[in-house]
């Protein structure tokens, strides 16, 4: 990455790795969990591209959230967003460890366990999603 975009992290490359990859495996278990709580597909696009722009702007993917007034400041700890670009800022410019991400980490995978489980409770193997999508 570095001949290409000119990246270079000051700390664990290891421990983005495992940031990116909990990113994910939340992504895929919010995409789940819309599926399931949806009738149609188009219902689940529309509202996940609301609620992700929402959680992403909150928590700081479009300006620092340290920019942000203090009761957005304070909401911002409810957006995974937050987590992630947390983790990552710190990784890239901090000199930070897995350790010191580890936070960060954890804060992800509970929302991705509250992804997958609200998507397992919710998930019917015979219905039919209907959409253009």
């Amino acid at each position: 990455m570095a001949l290409i975009f000119g990246y270079r992290p000051n700390g664990s490359v290891l421990a983005i790795g495992i940031v990116v990859i909990v990113f994910t495996a939340m992504l895929v278990a919010f995409g789940v969990m819309l599926v399931a709580l949806f009738r149609t597909m188009d219902q689940a696009d529309t509202v996940g591209m609301l609620v992700g722009m929402l959680l992403a702007g909150l928590g700081g993917a479009l300006a620092p959230v340290a920019s942000f007034p203090g009761w957005v400041q304070s909401l911002a700890h409810v957006s995974p967003a937050f987590w992630v670009l947390d983790a990552l800022r710190r990784l890239t410019l901090d000199s930070a460890h897995l350790t010191d991400v580890m936070p960060a980490i954890i804060g992800t995978l509970a929302f991705t366990a509250g992804f997958a489980l609200i998507a397992a409770v919710s998930f019917r193997s015979n219905a039919v999603k209907v959409g253009t999508t």
